[in-house]
């Protein structure tokens, strides 16, 4: 990814619908972004040679249904550019495809707005590497990744998950989603140590009856017999645990695996605890 904005504002070009920049309050003082608006890609590209922007938000809905390759023609101009994707309609397919091509992001409508200017303040001010996020597996009832251990890199992935459709109500989609983050969180934490050299793994599996996530990270592992600092050890006090994380001069936390237990049907460790399955059973 190209240089950080040294300005107030983080620099967007967008590409297609003027739908795209609707999302900015450009008209007010205390707006973080400078938006400029190509209408298709090859004005795109003309500007990218010319101009210097943070982040291309690609709104090209129907298009890109059939031309993932939008992302290599900007970047074949702008090699680091970060590049996010805005769909009408999204499919596991076009998630594997924006993920193949190295986008930064994903987003179908409507829109999450708050959530879109977070990841494009991310995408703008984090130099995330590009192969951040690895395929291993594309099929889309068994999708396999590994990714660096990374707080940016979590949020990536966990949007990119986010957008792929399952048979779920709204309610039960975005608690599955809290729990795979609580898991991907304690895993790069706790297992790879907030090292970026380090890599985690992750596997979505979907069957006709559950949706499956498998987390595998690089730690040693965890004895449940040793968890006096997480709220789960404690069912009967909840907040317990928190003398002894400030005892352990650990930070505030420790509510990630009691508030994944009530997110989903099942969670399942391995023996060695540095792996973990989360099934959600579909309606």
């Amino acid at each position: 990814m190209q240089a950080p904005s040294t300005s107030a504002h983080v620099r967007v070009l967008g590409i297609g619908k003027r739908s795209a920049a609707q999302l900015f309050d450009l008209n007010s003082r205390k707006s973080k972004f400078t938006y400029d608006l190509a209408p298709n890609v090859s004005a795109a590209a003309e500007q990218l040679g010319s101009k210097t922007y943070d982040v291309v938000l690609v709104d090209l809905s129907e298009q890109y249904l059939a031309d993932i390759g939008v992302i290599r023609e900007l970047r074949s101009i702008r090699p680091r550019v970060a590049v996010i994707v805005l769909v009408e309609e999204s499919t596991p397919q076009n998630v594997i495809d924006a993920i193949r091509a190295h986008a930064f992001s994903y987003f179908s409508k409507p829109f999450d707005r708050m959530a879109l200017h977070e990841m494009i303040m991310n995408a703008a001010s984090v130099d995330e590497p590009e192969d951040a996020i690895q395929l291993l597996s594309a099929n889309v009832n068994y999708l396999s990744l590994r990714i660096r251990c990374s707080l940016f890199t979590v949020d990536r992935l966990v949007q990119f998950m986010k957008e792929i459709p399952v048979d779920l109500p709204e309610e039960d989609r975005n608690e599955v989603v809290m729990a795979f983050r609580e898991m991907l969180l304690n895993g790069i934490e706790h297992g790879g140590k907030l090292n970026p050299e380090e890599w985690l793994r992750v596997s979505r599996i979907r069957t006709k009856r559950t949706l499956v996530y498998h987390i595998h990270d690089p730690g040693d592992g965890f004895s449940r017999d040793h968890l006096d600092h997480a709220a789960v050890a404690h069912p009967e006090d909840p907040i317990a645990h928190i003398a002894c994380r400030e005892e352990a001069g650990i930070r505030p936390g420790g509510f990630g695996m009691l508030i994944t237990s009530k997110l989903v049907d099942e969670v399942i460790y391995n023996q060695q605890g540095n792996e973990v399955v989360l099934i959600k059973y579909l309606t």
